[in-house]
């Protein structure tokens, strides 16, 4: 048996089946191992019999019409094997013809003749189809669009189609599918020269995932903060839908993360990418990725319950819309509810999407969508658990609402979009995608703003009511393809995106003579009767913001040797802002501001390097430029955030891409981030913090590590500094939330044998100390660790049951920590009972 770390060589052979040599084992792709596996035999990667390449074309099986493909760009042979596996044709070709050669992929709907064209495109090469049905590569004439070929002299590589018992390559792709987070054009993670994760369908159903926060919870490196996402220290700032950027948070609403329902994958980039995704913040990208129709009719549904009165459901269906198929469409439906404690504190979220597609022409797709989103949260939780003014944490319940029973936050969200994919000539495409979102957040509460006076055991209580309409416009148009230079090939993506983003904010304060209502109450008052409703009859606040963005960018995936591939790119951004107040409800005597940047230029640059077939190597630079929309006490704009990262890294793609793993580097410098004026009583104002540093290790995992057994996750090694004085926290740590260490482990095994129905899982969550400093002292969370599981039962094809628990031993700590408020609790012990059926 060869060694399963790396491909053996193919038997090459000629017409009448006698060996001629061997060809140097091609390095794997995800989609790529559908050939492999055929050859290798049932994924055991074993020697495939020379004698089967001589069968005739008559047992050949007729190729399919037409099939839809998200082959991405990269190196041209395995394309082409991917290709030929999922249309079960054979096609032939010779090393020397694909050497140094790289595809722009492709995507969409294809007939066999017509994906080769767009596979091919700017190669120089094109594929003569055979009597047999079967096709080879030949050097395409110039000037002329058609040729023969004598089949008594064939090329020597020859690309069989992949017969039953074969792995079709869908399992790589599953596992660790092609991502477009770090690229317009759809590439495997080992060709991001960043550090990137993808939690994937499969891992969403298998560990019951609802929320966004739930599917983030185990990438490696990374805190949630109650919606809230930070990476290497730094906050999650840049947001993308299906690619397109958005300049506010769709994955939360009114503080709540966002229902899964709607998507089919999430994509994380780890540090800064300002390259695709207007400005890039230092912590990273989350990209939503959405379900899209499928070709064929699909339904699934799903109902859970459990712990806290938990109750999940979710209906997905889609296919075809006409007897042709090139009409479909989906539609998914999603809701929960839950207590959130044991004294009326409760949620209760939907969700609604539905999506067209139609094929317009052979290569044209227009795609058309909308959502809506509900969530309403009573007796909700705001400004988190106070701590102690002598810096300890408060040793209170996890159940204990703290809440006064009239606080509630609701949010509604209606998004509109659409995307139209065109194929163009020598396998260049482009695409315009459009986004409309409207969202409504209403939230009434009282808070705790401040610490607990340790010697009366004290909090002070701020009380207010805040209504925002948000509205965004965003359009991403680009092209992409690939170019012949110095006869190699390379992959040109250019671009533009604008974007209008209007923000009205309505404060209702308490009362004339007290804004926030100001009170104190001792702890053990606390609670859903402490304090009565105001009335909110006091001054009004009115504010308008409009933030406008126009950018234009460049990228280029420069091939300089079959091993070593130079990405490089630029974005040049207009940015202008302007707040307002509306006439009457200026109690503040606020002025109205502008604020712009005019053709700055955020540059990025990679390197690749191909170590073998198995391993690269990279290095790569990004910067950081990012506007801030907050003003000073004095009403100027704050200056913008700025800094770069420098990473340097490993990454490995095993078993033909069912595993990745990576290794990496990580330094990253920021400075001038916004924070709240702790002189500024009615929260509107905020100053620049100094310059802080953040760097460390990452070593990640995902996959299939043998048949059956799958593992997600990794190690991260973090150390933040505050670097001068600008702050009253010099020279010291901000790991509130950034832990010094970080364990993020899940792993899954389907039993063998006549126990391949039970699926069972676990992982783990290890945290070493969180802290939040004033500068003067600390408060800490030590270190911490809690254990999930699932099993899940396969009834028949169509049926499963599962069962999963997250923290199991039912461990109380706080997850993130903010000092004398903002302190939240980690889950408590959850349990959840799910009957899923697809069909």
């Amino acid at each position: 048996m060869s060694n399963p770390g790396r491909l053996p060589t193919l038997s090459i052979i000629d017409h009448a089946g006698t060996s001629r040599g061997t060809a140097t084992s091609f390095r794997p792709r995800p989609l790529a191992f559908a050939v492999a596996a055929a050859l290798c035999g049932a994924g055991l990667l074993a020697a495939y019999p020379a004698t089967t390449y001589a069968q005739t074309a008559a047992n050949q099986a007729a190729p399919a019409t037409e099939q839809t493909f998200d082959i991405p760009a990269g190196p041209l042979a395995p394309a082409l094997r991917t290709l030929a596996s999922s249309f079960n044709v054979l096609l032939t070709f010779t090393p020397d013809q694909t050497e140094g050669k790289r595809t722009a992929g492709i995507k969409g709907r294809y007939a066999p003749q017509a994906a080769l064209e767009a596979l091919l495109a700017g190669s120089g090469l094109e594929a003569v189809r055979l009597s047999n049905g079967g096709y080879v590569l030949k050097a395409k004439p110039v000037g002329s669009n058609a040729s023969t070929v004598d089949e008594g002299v064939l090329p020597i590589v020859t690309v069989r189609p992949s017969g039953e018992g074969s792995d079709s390559g869908n399992t790589a792709e599953r596992l660790n599918p092609s991502s477009t987070i770090g690229s317009k054009i759809p590439v495997s993670q080992r060709e991001i020269p960043q550090s990137v994760s993808v939690i994937t369908q499969e891992q969403i159903q298998q560990q019951q995932m609802n929320t966004v926060d739930d599917a983030l919870r185990y990438v490696p490196g990374l805190k949630t903060f109650d919606g809230q996402y930070f990476s290497r220290g730094y906050e999650i700032t840049t947001e993308m839908l299906d690619g397109v950027p958005t300049t506010f948070p769709t994955s939360i609403y009114a503080g709540d993360p966002a229902l899964l329902g709607q998507y089919d994958r999430v994509e994380i980039l780890r540090g800064p990418s300002g390259l695709y995704n207007l400005f890039g913040g230092a912590g990273g990208t989350l990209n939503l990725v959405r379900k899209m129709p499928t070709d064929d009719f699909h339904f699934s549904g799903q109902l859970s319950g459990g712990s806290d009165s938990t109750a999940i459901g979710q209906m997905d269906v889609s296919g075809p819309l006409n007897s042709t198929g090139t009409l479909r469409g989906r539609f998914v439906a999603s809701g929960l509810t839950e207590n959130l404690d044991s004294d009326g504190r409760w949620k209760n979220d939907q969700q609604f999407y539905g999506v067209v597609q139609a094929d317009l022409a052979p290569r044209t797709t227009l795609t058309l969508g909308a959502s809506y989103d509900r969530m309403e949260e009573k007796s909700a939780l705001f400004s988190g658990v106070p701590g102690y003014s002598d810096y300890r944490l408060w040793n209170v319940s996890p159940t204990r609402n703290l809440s006064p029973s009239w606080n509630v936050q609701r949010a509604e969200t209606t998004s509109v979009f659409s995307n139209l994919e065109t194929k163009l000539d020598n396998g260049w495409k482009g695409e315009i995608a459009f986004n409309y979102q409207n969202q409504s957040r209403m939230s009434k509460y009282s808070s705790i703003p401040g610490a607990i006076d340790a010697t009366t055991n004290t909090v002070g209580i701020y009380s207010a009511m805040n209504h925002v309409d948000d509205q965004q416009y965003g359009v991403d148009g680009f092209l992409s393809g690939p170019i012949e230079l110095l006869g190699r090939t390379h992959i040109l993506t250019v671009g533009t995106t604008y974007s209008r983003e209007t923000t009205a904010t309505r404060i209702n304060y308490c009362s004339q003579a007290s804004l926030f209502c100001a009170t104190t109450l001792s702890l053990n008052d606390l609670g859903p009767n402490a304090i009565p409703e105001p009335d909110f009859d006091g001054p009004v606040l009115g504010q308008r913001r409009t933030t406008e963005q126009y950018g234009v960018y460049g990228n280029a995936r420069i091939s300089l040797l079959d091993a070593l591939t130079l990405v490089v790119g630029a974005r040049g951004t207009w940015w202008k802002t302007n707040l307002g107040y509306v006439a009457g409800e200026n109690p503040f005597d606020g002025s109205s501001s502008d604020g712009s940047y005019d053709g700055k230029v955020t540059p990025y640059a990679g390197l690749i390097y191909d170590i073998n077939n198995n391993l690269s190597a990279y290095v790569s630079y990004t910067s950081v430029f990012q506007p801030q929309t907050s003003y000073t006490s004095s009403d100027q704009l704050l200056k913008p955030v700025e800094g770069n990262q420098y990473e340097i890294g490993l990454k490995g793609e095993f078993y033909g891409g069912k595993l990745n793993t990576s290794a990496a580097l990580f330094q990253i410098t920021q400075e001038n981030q916004a924070m709240q004026d702790p002189n500024d009583p009615t929260g509107q104002y905020s100053v620049a913090s100094g310059k802080s540093r953040s760097q460390g290790l990452e070593l990640t995992a995902s996959g299939e590590v043998l048949s059956g057994l799958t593992l997600f996750g990794g190690y991260t090694y973090t150390d933040t500094q505050l670097l001068d004085d600008s702050g009253t926290g010099f020279g010291t740590e901000f790991n509130a939330v950034a832990p010094k260490h970080l364990l993020k482990l899940w792993t899954a095994y389907q039993l063998p044998g006549q126990w391949n129905k039970w699926t069972i899982g676990a992982g783990t969550y290890v945290s070493s100390k969180i802290s939040y400093t004033d500068g003067i002292g600390s408060w800490v969370q030590g270190g911490y660790a809690t254990v999930d599981a699932m099993v899940s039962y396969r009834l028949d094809k169509r049926t499963t049951l599962a069962l999963s628990g997250t923290n199991l031993f039912n461990r109380t700590y706080y997850d993130t920590v903010g000092g004398d408020g903002n302190n939240l609790f980690g889950n408590l012990r959850r349990v959840l009972f799910t009957v899923r059926y697809q069909m």
